[in-house]
């Protein structure tokens, strides 16, 4: 952006197509900074966004607790269940196959549970290892969006201070060219009536 000189005799020299380009370039600078605000928004949308992905993984990882907590009491109660048929099998030999049949279930229900125990216990593994890598991820995202909104903000600051100072030099500009065009008016005038108090004399 161009300097404007301070010094009153030279500001009265600069013609008015310099003060168009200035004109022109404050607007350009000034609908430049109106789309700050849009930036800013943009990046707030992207924060919330990672927030709710980080949301959504937590609950994640809350079901998966649950379910293996479940499966984990499941797993004891069957483990109960299938040492008191061992206990009573010698007791029972009338009733040998329909308990053999049941502790043959019970016994694929307990593999069945200790597959599905291992199952949850893999992917709750691989659910902290995403939560970490996601929550990592998100906050450096953050950090950076954060430093971004900064930079923005600073720059918005910097070129309104600019503006400003530009502002400035152009009121003192015109209020130099006033005083001047007033100095030209008056003296003039005074001319003028030189002029015609030497015609008066003359005549």
């Amino acid at each position: 952006m161009g300097e404007v000189s301070e010094n009153p005799l030279q500001m009265s020299d600069i013609q008015e197509k310099s003060s168009l380009e200035y004109e022109i370039r404050a607007k350009s600078d000034l609908k430049n900074h109106k789309q700050s605000p849009k930036n800013d928004q943009s990046i707030r949308s992207e924060i919330l966004h990672y927030q709710k992905l980080l949301s959504d993984y937590e609950k994640t990882i809350s079901s998966q607790c649950t379910e293996l907590e479940k499966l984990k009491q499941e797993h004891e109660t069957t483990s109960r269940h299938f040492a008191t048929l061992e206990l009573a099998f010698s007791d029972v030999l009338q009733k040998y196959d329909r308990s053999k049949m049941i502790v043959a279930g019970f016994k694929s229900n307990e593999d069945a549970l200790t597959q599905n125990l291992q199952i949850a216990e893999e992917k709750l593994k691989q659910n902290e290892a995403k939560y970490e890598s996601l929550k990592t991820y998100a906050k450096s995202q953050i950090e950076k969006c954060n430093v971004e909104i900064l930079n923005v903000r600073d720059k918005y600051e910097f070129e309104s201070s600019k503006l400003r100072a530009l502002i400035k030099r152009l009121e003192i500009k015109c209020s130099s060219l006033e005083t001047s065009l007033n100095q030209k008016t008056e003296e003039c005038d005074q001319l003028s009536a030189l002029c015609d108090d030497i015609t008066g004399k003359q005549v």
